[in-house]
């Protein structure tokens, strides 16, 4: 009885791992998504357009 219930604690722990890092990534995947959403669309620096008192570098 003891060698098959260490053969079954043997061959569970790599499932183990392998469940804990599919649910780790679908939960960051699910958190990647919704964040976004629930702040709003969050203006990114490089896709603003400069502000009009910004000094420009061609001057017009």
């Amino acid at each position: 009885m003891a060698t098959l219930s260490d053969r079954v604690a043997k061959s569970a722990q790599p499932l183990r791992v392998i469940e804990l890092i599919t649910l780790l990534a679908i939960a960051g995947i699910i958190v990647a998504i919704t964040l976004p959403r629930c702040s709003g669309p969050a203006p990114t620096p490089h896709n603003q357009p400069p502000p009009a008192s910004a000094p420009q570098d061609h001057p017009n």
